[in-house]
């Protein structure tokens, strides 16, 4: 992000007012006056628009995420009326519109495989179980 502003900033005038604007009108600038801007350092203020940034990409994929299933699902039907006999092996990240953070991500599978080990050795209720399986399961 860093890097974008400043390229943004070596190849245009650096335009204070279209930056507060921008931080203006994000979540977490919206009760920011003009007098705090001016004071804010500019460390803070990249942070806030990176925080922004990141939250309307998380945002865009949690809302695409029907979209994608719904295109893994016609991919496979398109591919199985074609007379195809290969299995399609797709993700539903392949159609997001953003990258999901690695980091998240890997930590989403870390605790998918300590919730699959709990599950197998029985220590769970079955109704717990059954409402776990959605995170749990694949897709």
């Amino acid at each position: 992000m860093l890097e974008t502003y400043r390229s943004y900033i070596s190849s245009e005038p650096f335009s204070a007012a279209k930056i507060y604007l921008q931080i203006k009108f994000c979540p977490l600038g919206s009760e920011y006056s003009r007098e705090s801007f001016l004071r804010t350092p500019v460390k803070e203020l990249s942070f806030i628009l990176s925080s922004w940034h990141d939250e309307q990409k998380q945002r865009a994929n949690t809302q695409s995420i029907t979209t994608a299933k719904l295109a893994q699902l016609v991919l496979q039907v398109a591919h199985s009326m074609g007379g195809s006999k290969e299995v399609v092996t797709t993700k539903v990240s392949d159609f997001l519109p953003f990258e999901f953070d690695k980091e998240a991500s890997e930590q989403e599978s870390i605790t998918k495989q300590v919730l699959s080990k709990i599950i197998k050795s029985g220590r769970i209720p079955a109704h717990v179980v059954a409402a776990l399986s959605p995170l749990i399961s694949p897709g």
